[in-house]
Order: structure tokens, then C-alpha cells, then sequence
């Protein structure tokens, strides 16, 4: 088996087949490294963003390299081609993509500050990659990576129990809504060097160290 994906800036058709053949190739990569619920707390927000595609461009955009790119929506998407074509991986290539992760947490390979603690979730990577609380998973990686523009927790929240609930007790998720909602625009993902949490502030992307 390997990562399906549909480079696409519209509405990838994900079906629940298509969707756990990603998981499991997630699941696979990260087993041993990462707790369960640390896994699901990611795919739950994978799946916001990206429908678990790791081909989405984001929506409406026309493929522009200037937003969002991947299973995370790399922001520029310039940002993930450039990175993974150094190391010898189409863009789109999910084991590329969790490579890319990987290394962001253990701020490796030139993906350094990219994992920011904020004053609600101040998780290393190393401690959140063993959290055994799924929900707790889903709304650090939100705060510490993602940094969406629009956080639609619940949503994200279902998607985490769900993926848990397959990763664990072997259960099917639901099968995706025919229209799933849209990932939402995504802020420029900034390194820490790159003005640290005051121009993290400036730019709206938090507020007081907070999201």
C-alpha cells in the first residue's frame, strides 16, 4: 500500500477508503515513535486541513505556491516544495510530508522553529508525542504547528476521536460528509527566528501568547 493523494485546489473527493489507506501509511511511519493519541490528535487536524490529501493545494487559490500546500497546508507552499525537492521528494509525497513533521518537532534538517510554544500549551515535542490524551493532542498541535487562522475546534476535535477510536479499537470512521467543510485560510507559517512570538503578535496570528 502506499499514500494516496490528488493534487487538486478543490475538493479532493476523499472517500473513507482512500482517507484510511493514508491513515495507515501515517500510522505505520510513526509507530514506536509516537503514541496513539498523540497520532490521532495530528490526523484530526490533517483532516481539517487537508482531507487527508497530502496532493491539496489550498482551496480556491488555483494551485498558487504562494498558500497553503499538503497535509498540514504548508504556508507558503513554496516553503514544503522547495525543502522536500532537496531531499529527493515530490512535494506531494506523504512520507516526504511526515519527514518534513518529523523534523519540525525535533527541529532537524533546516525545519527548525516551526513548533512554538504558547503559554496554554508549552508541550517540547518530545512531551507531546507521548500525550495519551487525544483531545489534549488535538488542541496542542493546533496551538503549537498549526496556528490556523480559524481554529473550528469542534470539528477537529470529532475528526481526533474518530481517528483514535481506528487507531486503537480497529473502528471504521463515519463516512465523510459529500461536501466537507473548506480548510480553513491559513496565516504564513513563520519560523521562530523569524521575529519570534512579538511578530507572531503583530501578525494577529496570536495574542498575548495566546491563540
Amino acid at each position: 500500500m502506499s499514500w494516496y493523494y490528488n493534487i487538486t485546489s478543490s475538493n479532493p473527493g476523499m472517500t473513507k477508503a482512500k482517507m484510511k489507506q493514508n491513515v495507515d501509511e501515517f500510522v505505520s511511519y510513526f509507530n514506536g515513535y509516537m503514541a496513539s493519541a498523540a497520532m490521532a490528535g495530528i490526523l484530526g487536524n490533517m483532516q481539517h486541513e487537508s482531507f487527508l490529501n497530502p496532493g491539496q493545494q489550498e482551496i480556491g487559490r488555483g494551485g498558487s505556491a504562494n498558500y497553503g500546500y499538503g497535509l498540514i497546508q504548508w504556508t507558503p507552499g513554496s516553503t514544503l516544495q522547495s525543502w522536500l525537492s532537496a531531499r529527493g521528494y515530490n512535494w506531494y509525497d506523504g512520507a516526504g510530508q511526515l519527514y518534513r513533521i518529523k523534523c519540525e518537532g525535533e527541529r532537524t534538517d533546516g525545519a527548525s522553529g516551526y513548533w512554538l510554544k504558547t503559554s496554554n500549551y508549552s508541550y517540547t515535542w518530545a512531551q507531546f508525542c507521548q500525550l495519551t490524551d487525544p483531545a489534549e493532542a488535538c488542541r496542542a498541535y493546533l496551538a503549537e504547528r498549526e496556528r490556523a487562522g480559524v481554529a473550528a475546534l469542534t470539528q477537529r476535535l470529532q475528526y481526533t476521536a474518530e481517528w483514535y477510536d481506528y487507531i486503537v479499537n480497529a473502528v471504521d470512521p463515519p463516512d465523510p460528509s459529500p461536501t466537507p467543510p473548506t480548510p480553513d485560510p491559513r496565516p504564513q507559517d513563520i519560523p521562530f527566528w523569524y521575529g519570534g512570538v512579538r511578530d507572531l503578535q503583530r501578525r494577529g496570528i496570536i495574542s498575548n501568547g495566546k491563540l
